[in-house]
């Protein structure tokens, strides 16, 4: 009984206490939307589902550019949100409520993993701009597979799960996102990721 209580203390603060701007602010509505989800049966769950959503629905529109990048600029912390908008996703899959999400929501999850070739080098390594990580090929890969389970009839995304053994290799020379004006320095090869 003390973890519930803990717990449900905890969604009712954050539900107060969102940070303002950002993906902390995501990553808070997710954790709301899964408490909502996981303790169903708690008083408070339909409030903190209905919290996690909405902010989920609206920051997505505020914080992702119309050509797919997260507004924070940093490579590491888009391939992060892009975890916690499919994962909102397959929470309310799970929980029968899919209808939440509206269309749009998924379509720009779609572009956000399109963004990502654009900003990795052939390696599938990224720039370490903002407060990105090092990261390897093998959980880039990985990033890949998952997005696209989520989007099974993109074959841009199916390109790079596999390695370019399959789906089709995008037409992305030269790169450029616009709004944060990423640029890769190296885009030869793009065909033959390394």
């Amino acid at each position: 009984m003390e973890f519930l209580q803990s717990y449900k203390e905890q969604a009712d603060y954050v539900i107060s206490h969102y940070t303002d701007i950002g993906n902390h602010r995501l990553y808070e509505a997710e954790h709301l939307l899964l408490a909502g989800t996981s303790f169903p049966e708690m008083v408070n769950a339909g409030a903190w589902r209905r919290s996690g959503i909405d902010v989920l629905n609206a920051e997505i529109v505020k914080q992702v550019y119309p050509d797919g990048m997260q507004f924070e600029l940093s490579p590491g912390y888009h391939i992060g949100t892009i975890g916690t908008f499919l994962r909102a996703l397959k929470m309310v899959k799970d929980a029968g409520l899919q209808k939440e999400f509206p269309e749009r929501y998924s379509n720009w999850v779609e572009k956000m993993v399109l963004a990502v070739p654009k900003f990795t080098f052939p390696d599938y390594s990224f720039p370490l701009y903002g407060n990105s990580f090092l990261t390897t090929k093998a959980t880039m890969l990985n990033n890949y597979q998952t997005w696209s389970q989520a989007f099974p009839e993109n074959k841009e995304i199916q390109y790079f799960a596999t390695d370019g053994k399959s789906g089709e290799a995008p037409n992305i020379c030269p790169a450029r996102l616009k709004m944060p004006g990423f640029m890769p320095l190296e885009m030869a090869g793009m065909s033959n990721r390394r």
